[in-house]
């Protein structure tokens, strides 16, 4: 019995070996099949998916996410126009103009849009658009696998809500971070908008090449229709342009729209969307295409705005892709048809007057030429900094968003920089004030000679004659003095010259503006714009306080809840004492100066006039208490300006009499820190003999001159020396003369790039209306060759005589 259960036990571990083998076996079969592959995969997957849900988590609390998304857009009408509101002559806001769009930019209703249209975009961008709620899980899978299995991140995984979540926002980031920040606002929007809403605004602002945002749009260009009018075959064919627009575009590469046609009508009719005979009648049809070459002019409409108007526009859509990160298209789009409420700025008066004088063909001289001369203007209300008026070319304005001078044309300021980028800062710094004699001899520093517009030189002259005659070579002077880093500095820094170059390579040559034909004449590198030259102007009209100016205060949706409230940046460019100062230089340009007989009534009437040396260029930059203006006169293809006088200063005076002829006249106030005073020219301290009682800042006056301690006047040509007729000590004199040295250095570093700025732009300037000619009353070198080291008795007289009215009366007429 024994033996036969061993037998039996024997047997049965037999087969539990053999039962094992072949379990083994068929575990080993299992491995190798397609199906334990797919398991193993997708326990990957989920693996990858708990990491990237950890790091999804974590950078969801980095990233600061939170619901509010879309807030501050899907509460507007996208299908009202934008309205601009200006103040009327009771204070009120009244209806100014709308926001007029392009052809390339036209809202279409969802209810509008073929269903052949919305379907083909859903079944070639995403065919479960319907089914998710802005993710779809399916497609996010398959794209983490490609990324982390695969290593591949060509795999499409955006729905269209994060396709439009991307149109919406400047987020584009090529990382993990942002695709998690693009997943999540999609999940937060689909809870605000409907599928229909999502869609349509999707479709509306898809760019399909050729410049055009939206199916609306497309339609127009490339088949002359509606988009309710196209058929099966057409939809097929923009909704294709999506993916890859120049790729895909029809008019530049149309056998690659036609292979993405084809995709398109096979998916819709995989998914059902239409029948086998749709499609077949599809594919068969030939589309026919509208000319684009003789619509690329065609796309405006045939209402224009003003320019002050398209100013707003661009503005406003700066301020909201800064504020919310808006696309350039979106922000666009929102401007356009969002039913916005814009507060503008405007004066309407203002506005008329200028846009009636520059529309009039007569108010600006024949030059002989078959193209005729542009010229642009811009008035700021200083004390606010906002624009009143702005008229960017002459003529009638013809287009929407055309070409606007006054704000985005850059040219050499000539002379007119002189004020804001050296004498202004020279009386801040305490180098100069209004007793200061300045050289006016004649300088070499490297290789470079500027010289006077008239190319004459004289003995030193008077601070107030230098400006007021617009000479060269005492700028220079000044300027050495100054240092070109430190004129760059009040430039760049407090007063937001963003057109000025600190050092860029072109073509292999380096240039800066930091030079001092560049910010002693105005030879600047790629020039500056009439609204950067007006803003710098009204800082000196308003106290030396720099405002950003602003062409509108504040944006309201269509329910009037504020929407953006615009804040001008700020800052104090110069005291209240060197903004008085430099006023009482400018005006003796208005008064007896290079735009002498330009005051405006009984105002006090500040300005500087510019010329560049090639005379391609004219300018005139002025104020009164109440408006600060700035016209640039010349050709948009620069070419030479063959007329005697400037027509900007005469631009400017027509307009700004016309402004002011029911304003009360106005002076501006003497700040509290300005005393009158005889002051020595040399030291800058008090004098109690010979000197004349000029307007000064008392802060600067600590003491009595005594006839000690002077040093030389700025521009001293015996020897190579120059310093400052300020009234710092004996100490800060010395500090001066060492950083001679320095600031020679850096002239010489400069030299070639200085010669060669002067040389195409402005090395002398202001050559037309009297600056610096001697025939104008400004007298030839008479001796007062006095080197200034001590004036025991008196110093050397000035060599510039003022313009007698006769005289001034004879500048004017020229």
């Amino acid at each position: 019995m024994k033996k036969i259960d061993n037998i039996r036990n024997s047997q049965t571990s037999r087969q539990a070996k053999k039962d094992s083998k072949r379990i083994k076996k068929e575990k080993s079969n299992r491995r190798r099949s397609p199906a334990f592959k797919a398991f193993v995969m997708v326990l990957k997957v989920l693996v990858v998916l708990f990491i990237a849900t950890v790091i999804a988590m974590a950078a969801w609390v980095y990233t600061k996410i939170d619901f509010s998304f879309g807030d501050d857009f899907t509460t507007f009408d996208m299908r009202l126009s934008s309205t601009i509101y200006c103040k009327n002559e009771y204070g009120q806001y009244e209806e100014y103009e709308q926001f007029k769009s392009s052809e390339k930019r036209i809202w279409v209703d969802i209810e509008n849009v073929p269903e052949n249209m919305q379907k083909a975009f859903v079944a070639i961008e995403d065919q479960r658009f319907y089914q998710h709620r802005g993710m779809d899980l399916k497609r996010t899978l398959g794209a983490v696998i490609n990324v982390f299995v695969k290593g591949d991140s060509s795999y499409g995984g955006s729905t269209i809500t994060q396709q439009l979540v991307k149109n919406i926002t400047n987020d584009n980031e090529r990382t993990t971070e942002r695709k998690i920040r693009e997943i999540t606002r999609s999940l937060v929007l689909e809870t605000k908008m409907g599928k229909d809403e999502i869609l349509e605004m999707y479709m509306n602002s898809i760019y399909l090449s050729q410049g055009v945002h939206g199916v609306q749009a497309a339609a127009n260009l490339y088949f002359d229709k509606d988009v309710s009018e196209l058929t099966l075959a057409e939809c097929a064919c923009i909704a294709g342009i999506t993916q890859y627009p120049t790729t895909y575009d029809p008019i530049i590469n149309p056998k690659n729209n036609k292979k993405k046609q084809l995709v398109v009508l096979a998916k819709m009719l995989e998914l059902g969307f239409i029948t086998e005979a749709e499609y077949n009648d599809a594919t068969s049809e030939e589309l026919v295409f509208a000319n684009v070459e003789n619509k690329e002019n065609d796309d405006v409409s045939d209402d224009n705005q003003s320019y002050f108007a398209d100013y707003i526009f661009e503005q406003a859509k700066a301020d909201l892709m800064e504020e919310f990160g808006y696309t350039d298209q979106f922000a666009e789009n929102l401007l356009y048809n969002g039913g916005l409420k814009i507060y503008s700025t405007i004066d309407k008066n203002i506005q008329s007057i200028m846009e009636n004088y520059y529309e009039n063909p007569a108010n600006f001289p024949k030059l002989g030429r078959s193209d005729a001369p542009q010229s642009a203007m811009v008035i700021i209300e200083p004390s606010k900094g906002e624009l009143k008026g702005i008229v960017g070319g002459t003529g009638k304005k013809e287009g929407l968003r055309v070409l606007n001078r006054a704000t985005q044309s850059k040219r050499q300021p000539g002379s007119s920089i002189k004020p804001v980028s050296v004498y202004a800062p020279a009386l801040e710094e305490n180098i100069i004030n209004l007793s200061s004699y300045i050289g006016n001899a004649k300088i070499t520093i490297g290789s470079w000679t500027p010289k006077n517009s008239n190319g004459k030189y004289t003995g030193p002259v008077t601070l107030k004659n230098a400006v007021a005659y617009s000479y060269n070579i005492p700028a220079i002077n000044v300027l050495r003095a100054l240092t070109v880093d430190k004129s760059f500095e009040y430039m760049k820094e407090k007063l937001h010259f963003e057109s000025l170059v600190d050092s860029i390579e072109r073509n292999g040559k380096e240039y800066s503006d930091k030079t001092l034909a560049s910010l002693a004449l105005g030879g600047l590198t790629d020039g500056v714009t009439p609204l950067e030259m007006t803003a710098a102007y009204s800082a000196l009209a308003n106290g030396g306080v720099y405002v950003e100016p602003s062409s509108y205060t504040k944006i309201f949706d269509r329910e009037d809840n504020l929407f953006f409230e615009r804040k001008p940046n700020k800052n104090k460019a110069f005291s209240e004492e060197t903004a008085f100062l430099t006023q009482q230089l400018l005006k003796n340009v208005t008064k007896y100066g290079t735009a002498a007989g330009s005051t405006i009534g009984e105002n006090d009437t500040c300005g500087k006039t510019g010329t560049t040396d090639d005379n391609k260029d004219k300018w005139f930059i002025g104020f009164t208490p109440y408006y600060c203006a700035g016209v640039w006169f010349g050709y948009d293809k620069p070419q030479v300006i063959s007329t005697g006088s400037n027509p900007s200063v005469t631009i400017w005076k027509n307009i700004m009499k016309e402004i002011h002829k029911e304003l009360e006249a106005k002076q501006f106030e003497i700040p509290s820190g300005i005393v009158k005073a005889k002051v020595c020219p040399y030291t800058g301290l008090y004098e109690s003999s010979y000197a004349a009682t000029e307007y000064a800042n008392k802060k600067f006056l600590t003491g009595y001159c005594g006839g000690k301690n002077h040093s030389k006047y700025i521009g001293w040509t015996n020897g190579s020396s120059y310093s400052s007729s300020s009234s710092k000590t004996n100490k800060t004199t010395k500090k001066n003369s060492n950083n001679e040295t320095k600031t020679d250095k850096s002239d010489k570093a400069s030299s070639s790039t200085t010669e060669k700025n002067s040389s195409n732009s402005t090395q002398d300037s202001d050559t037309t209306t009297g600056e610096g000619n001697t025939k104008n009353g400004t007298a030839h070198p008479s001796g007062g060759n006095n080197t200034g080291d001590s004036h025991s008795s008196q110093p050397p007289v000035p060599t510039d005589i003022p313009h007698t009215t006769a005289t001034t009366t004879a500048a004017v007429q020229q």
